[in-house]
């Protein structure tokens, strides 16, 4: 009896196989960046953090992505993701496919704590170079906090009538898949700019009635180490922080409405609660 195999079925099915696993040439290229923007509402301030409301889509940046993720550069406006929720507390953060853009797909893992020390979080006299990373808090219940969270913020530069320009940002890690099933650790740093508006105004609104529709800037860097543009404290107001090449945005209308007057008394609060 002749067989029925054949053999041509037989290597069609095993390159299916292999085609399942990473290819021996797929990899994604150690230090390659990705820079996008996009907007959201910072709400529902509690003690597992600031719940971030992301609009649907993030826009990949249309020049400047590096190594592997030079892919997505475009002439006009680059290519559209998606992101996820994100509750910003530190510690674990598992979130599959957390961004999605092109071929691309970045798994968070986790968000470390912020930077900076507390020194300067609640000073009622504000300056340039002033920074700071906040205690996680129970929105109107100063008194009550969870530890430090992953934000940062600086006072960063002055305007000429005397007001203050400000950053806050947070960093995260996880894992990004690629074409070919490539895997590669990033980390990162998602940030966001106020124009005329001290950070300790800021983090009082935040506070109290939440943020809405701010817009921000993320760079995801693939196989960055932990230290180095990482790092923690040391780099001061000028260090990563403006590396996220953040774009400066004006303040919305209730930020702007809110007092000095308001920081002061939160700032008394907070050292007050210390002092207890």
């Amino acid at each position: 009896m002749r067989s029925s195999f054949v053999p041509g079925a037989a290597l069609v099915a095993l390159a299916a196989l292999a085609g399942a696993a990473p290819t021996a040439d797929a990899q994604i290229t150690p230090g390659s960046t990705f820079t996008f923007t996009g907007t959201a509402d910072a709400t529902d301030i509690g003690l597992g953090g600031v719940f971030l409301d992301f609009t649907k889509h993030v826009t990949a940046a249309p020049t400047g992505n590096t190594g592997t993720f030079a892919s997505l550069n475009r002439h006009g406006n680059g290519p559209q993701g998606n992101i996820a929720d994100v509750r910003v507390g530190n510690g674990p953060e598992p979130i599959d496919r957390f961004l999605t853009i092109g071929p691309y797909k970045f798994s968070l893992a986790a968000l470390p704590v912020g930077r900076y020390g507390q020194a300067a979080c609640y000073d009622t006299t504000f300056a340039v170079g002033q920074t700071c990373t906040p205690y996680q808090s129970v929105q109107g219940q100063p008194t009550i906090n969870a530890g430090l969270s992953p934000f940062y913020v600086a006072n960063v530069s002055a305007n000429p009538d005397g007001s203050l320009n400000s950053t806050a940002a947070f960093d995260l890690t996880g894992t990004v898949t690629g074409p070919g099933g490539a895997t590669s650790s990033f980390f990162g740093t998602i940030a966001a700019s106020f124009i005329g508006l001290p950070y300790q105004v800021v983090l009082y609104t935040l506070e109290q009635q939440g943020l809405q529709g701010l817009t921000f800037t993320g760079t995801f860097t693939a196989g960055a180490p932990l230290s180095g543009k990482f790092a923690s404290s040391s780099t001061g107001t000028s260090g990563v922080v403006a590396s996220a090449t953040v774009t400066p945005e004006p303040a919305s209308a209730a930020l702007l409405g809110v007092g000095l007057l308001g920081a002061a008394g939160v700032a008394r609060r907070r050292r007050t609660a210390r002092g207890a």
